[in-house]
C-alpha cells in the first residue's frame, strides 16, 4: 500500500465514523419527537481483489439500519385522544389536499404511521403532529355494519340526551331465601310440642317509609343499576326481592320485584313494578311469559325515566 491508498483508508474510516455520528446525533435531537424510531450504524470492511499473501487493509463503509419494526417507548401524556400502538400494526392516515368552500378535503390514498400524538382540530378531524388525519371505518347505526372508510371527524355539537328504556338484568334467585327476619330451626320438635311460626307480611304495590325496615328485612337485595333520564341526569335503580308465595297445591314459587323510588336518610319507599314472577319446580320462569316485561313510569327521587323494558 503506497502512502496516498494508506490516506484514503484513513479518510473512509474518518467519514464513516463520522456518518454514524450524524445519526447519533439525530437521535438524540429526535429523543422526545413522537413516532420517531432511532436510526443504527452499520460498518462493512471493504477488501480489495487481491492475492491472499498480499491482502492490504481496505476502506469501511457506513450504512443507515432502520429500526422501523422495533416497538418505541410507551409514555402517557393526559391527552384523551393521544395513542399508542404495543406490538405490530400501523395507524390508517391520509393527508389534507386543499379546502373547498371551507371544508377539508384528503387525498384519498392511505398512508401508515406510528405516531399517535393525534388532537381535534377546527374541524373535529383527529390529526398527529405531522399533519396526517386519523383514519376510520363508519357503521350503519341501523346494520351495524361498515359502511365505508374516511378520515375521523368527533362532531364539536353538545350530543342530545337519551332517556333509558331497555335494562338487560340477570339474577339467581334462591329457593329458600335467607332474610335477617328469618329464624333457623335446629333439630326435630318433640312429640306434642306444636309450634307456630310467624313471618313478616310483604306489602303490596308499595312499602311506605315506616315499612321499609319490615320490608328489607323480609326481601333480599337485587342489585343496583345506572339508568339516565330524558335530560341526562343520572339515575341510581336499586331492587329488591321478595318471596310473597311458596310452591304448594295450586301455588307455585312466586316472587315481587321492588325499586326504591325515593331514597334518603329519612327513610325510603319501594314500589312493586306490579308483576309476579312464578317458577315451577325446577327453577324456571313460568311468568310472565313474552320477550320483555316493561316497567310503567319508572320515578326516582323525583326524576321521570318514563317506560323502561327488561328482556326477559
Amino acid at each position: 500500500m503506497d502512502v496516498f491508498s494508506a490516506l484514503q483508508t484513513s479518510v473512509s474510516g474518518l467519514k464513516a465514523q463520522a456518518f454514524s455520528l450524524e445519526n447519533i446525533s439525530g437521535n438524540i435531537a429526535n429523543s422526545q419527537t413522537v413516532g420517531y424510531k432511532r436510526i443504527d450504524t452499520d460498518f462493512v470492511d471493504m477488501l480489495a481483489e487481491q492475492p491472499a499473501k498480499q491482502q492490504t487493509a481496505g476502506s469501511v463503509a457506513a450504512f443507515s439500519q432502520l429500526t422501523n419494526s422495533l416497538q418505541g417507548n410507551v409514555a402517557a401524556t393526559g391527552i384523551a385522544t393521544n395513542m399508542a400502538l404495543s406490538g405490530d400494526g400501523f395507524f390508517t392516515v391520509q393527508t389534507k389536499a386543499g379546502d373547498t368552500g371551507g371544508t377539508p378535503v384528503f387525498s384519498g390514498t392511505n398512508l401508515f404511521t406510528r405516531r399517535g400524538d393525534f388532537s381535534v382540530d377546527r374541524d373535529g378531524y383527529l390529526v398527529n403532529g405531522a399533519g396526517s388525519y386519523l383514519v376510520g371505518q363508519s357503521l350503519d347505526p341501523a346494520t351495524g355494519q361498515t359502511a365505508g372508510t374516511g378520515p375521523i371527524q368527533v362532531p364539536d355539537a353538545t350530543l342530545p340526551a337519551k332517556a333509558t328504556t331497555s335494562i338487560a338484568y340477570a339474577a339467581n334467585l334462591p329457593s329458600n331465601p335467607t332474610t335477617s327476619s328469618g329464624a333457623t330451626l335446629l333439630g326435630a320438635l318433640p312429640g306434642g310440642d306444636a309450634r307456630v311460626l310467624t313471618g313478616t307480611t310483604v306489602p303490596g304495590p308499595a312499602v311506605a317509609a315506616a315499612d321499609t325496615a319490615s320490608f328489607l328485612g323480609s326481601s333480599v337485595a337485587g342489585g343496583e343499576l345506572t339508568a339516565y333520564s330524558a335530560t341526562g341526569t343520572p339515575v341510581s335503580l336499586q331492587l329488591r326481592w321478595a318471596k310473597v308465595a311458596n310452591a304448594g297445591a295450586g301455588t307455585s314459587d312466586t316472587w315481587n320485584l321492588y325499586y326504591a323510588n325515593q331514597t334518603g336518610t329519612s327513610g325510603g319507599t319501594w314500589q312493586n313494578v306490579g308483576t309476579a314472577f312464578t317458577f315451577n319446580g325446577s327453577g324456571q320462569l313460568t311468568a310472565p311469559t313474552g320477550t320483555s316485561l316493561s316497567i310503567p313510569d319508572v320515578t326516582v327521587n323525583g326524576t321521570n325515566l318514563g317506560a323502561v323494558s327488561w328482556p326477559l
